[in-house]
């Protein structure tokens, strides 16, 4: 997951949008429409190439809309500090010893 938060990630939906739909979907049915002008007709395989096309802008909008955070939830960021008992920061030692245990 790229070491992002869920918050994070659903953020990132709209660029996933516009990268999906606006410079990929679009620019091919335009093509696949341009196509079908210059032959004068379309053969199942564009019918098809254009319908999943078509279907996969209509996915993707409504992924968006599906996906957008509406509970206006606020992000909270904590940073921990671990310190010894006598309130003294860790010794390098100490701190090799809880980096083998976390892996």
């Amino acid at each position: 997951n790229s070491g992002l938060t869920d918050y994070e990630l659903r953020n990132l939906t709209g660029l996933k949008l516009y990268g999906n739909v606006f410079l990929e979907n679009i620019p091919q049915l335009i093509c696949q429409i341009l196509y079908i002008i210059y032959l004068g007709n379309a053969s199942d395989n564009t019918r098809l190439s254009f319908f999943s096309s078509f279907m996969t802008i209509v996915a993707s909008v409504l992924i968006h809309c599906l996906q957008r955070d509406t509970s206006k939830s606020y992000v909270t960021q904590y940073d921990l500090e671990l310190l010894r008992i006598d309130k003294k920061p860790l010794t390098p030692d100490e701190r090799k010893v809880l980096t083998k245990r976390k892996q």
